[in-house]
């Protein structure tokens, strides 16, 4: 049955049901939309609650870092050069506490990173360490009496006052160089700094860095040349260059101090006099490797000593002796000889070691000729040679007689 507006009642309800359910869903994804959803249960938040300290020290010391944070999983450390360098991880330092010992490698700045329970990294701020040392580039001293040392020491991220120390050996005991203060060193050279050990130090707050040592070279500025067959006294002389030599093959090699060697380099040349007959054995030119060669071909067997002189800084003035050592000459023997006095094996010629090299009719008495040459000379053949001669007929003859049988009996 139709209603006014000609729909059947139950359907027109029907109709405004379906329109309604529409409406509500439609607001409901409006909704939806508008208002975000919950945020799921997340891991506790890491806090760091304690950041890293920078720390200054000197080259040598032990330095700590610490951090801690709140809820965290792991940690580890990291450490930069500098600010435009990238973060790298420490070995080995997994733990809240960092130690190691300073150096001028490892100055620079660290930091903790912590990592959560979702594997997120949490970075402390960056503590930087400085580590305070001395730079010095000795620079090798061996002068003559009245010239100047002069030697340059700064001390890196650091203030303090230098002072320069000596000493008799490497290891100490030091004492204060009179004078010496501040990092460049000015000092006339004397004798009584020869052989002497010489170093920087510097003090930091209540403590002192120093650094390696280097030994100081110092020569008479005009000793007395020796007399002709006297320079033995030199050899033992503190301001010697020479540390060894020795002859091999009529070469007489000269080995020279490190520091001579460094100094001169191969751009000195050094004038050579063997005693005891004073000859004079000319030049030599330092090599690369600290030696001077000079041919002492001539010299006769026995005990020699070598004298070198060095020219005094700008050439004008006399030879200065600067060192001296022994050396032995004996006689080169000729490889070939066997002086055992028994025969050679292969040879055939007792007592020597090469080939027969006489002729007939020499004088043979060093070297005799072998048996099958006097043989020779003599016009008369060799015997040995003989009886393979007749051996060798007698088996040919035998296999001749052999085949003609056999073929007869064939």
């Amino acid at each position: 049955m139709l209603d006014s507006t000609g729909f059947i009642p139950s359907a027109r309800r029907s109709t405004r049901s379906g329109v309604l359910r529409s409406l509500v869903v439609l607001l409901v994804g409006l909704v939806t939309a508008v208002v975000p959803a919950a945020p799921a249960l997340a891991a506790d938040d890491v806090v760091i609650e304690t950041q890293p300290q920078p720390v200054s020290a000197l080259e040598g010391d032990i330095v700590s870092f610490f951090s801690w944070a709140s809820d965290f999983e792991t940690v580890r450390w990291e450490f930069r050069s500098d600010d435009s360098q990238p973060w790298t991880a420490v070995f080995g330092a997994t733990e809240p506490d960092l130690m190691f010992t300073a150096s001028r490698g490892n100055a620079g700045d660290y930091r903790a990173v912590f990592v959560d329970a979702d594997g997120i990294d949490h970075a402390s701020s960056a503590a930087t360490l400085s580590v305070a040392f001395l730079s010095w580039t000795p620079t090798p001293v061996f002068v003559p009496v009245g010239a100047s040392i002069t030697q340059n020491a700064q001390l890196v991220d650091g203030a303090g006052p230098i002072r320069w120390q000596t000493a008799s050996s490497a290891v100490g005991p030091w004492s204060d160089l009179s004078g010496a203060i501040g990092g460049e060193l000015n000092v006339i050279a004397n004798l009584d700094l020869n052989g002497l050990w010489l170093r920087p130090i510097a003090t930091v707050g209540a403590r002192e860095t120093t650094t390696t040592a280097m030994q100081l070279h110092i020569y008479p500025l005009e000793p007395a040349p020796p007399a002709a067959g006297d320079a033995t006294d030199l050899v033992d002389a503190p301001y010697n260059v020479i540390t060894s030599a020795s002859v091999t093959d009529g070469v007489l090699t000269v080995n020279l101090i490190p520091a001579a060697a460094e100094v001169f380099g191969d751009a000195t040349w050094f004038h050579g006099t063997v005693f005891p007959s004073a000859d004079a054995l000319g030049w030599a030119r330092v090599t690369p490797e600290g030696t001077l060669t000079f041919d002492v071909s001539s010299l006769p067997e026995g005990e020699h000593t070598v004298l070198i002189r060095l020219p005094f800084p700008g050439g004008n003035a006399p030879l200065s002796p600067s060192g001296a050592a022994n050396f032995t000459v004996t006689a080169v023997s000729d490889p070939g000889d066997d002086e055992s006095g028994e025969d050679v094996p292969g040879t055939g010629v007792p007592g020597t070691g090469g080939p027969d090299t006489s002729t007939p009719g020499s004088d043979s008495t060093a070297h005799p000729p072998r048996r099958g040459a006097e043989l020779a000379a003599t016009g008369v053949d060799d015997p040995y040679s003989l009886s393979f001669l007749g051996a060798a007929l007698l088996i040919a003859g035998a296999l001749a007689i052999t085949v003609r049988r056999r073929s007869r009996s064939a």
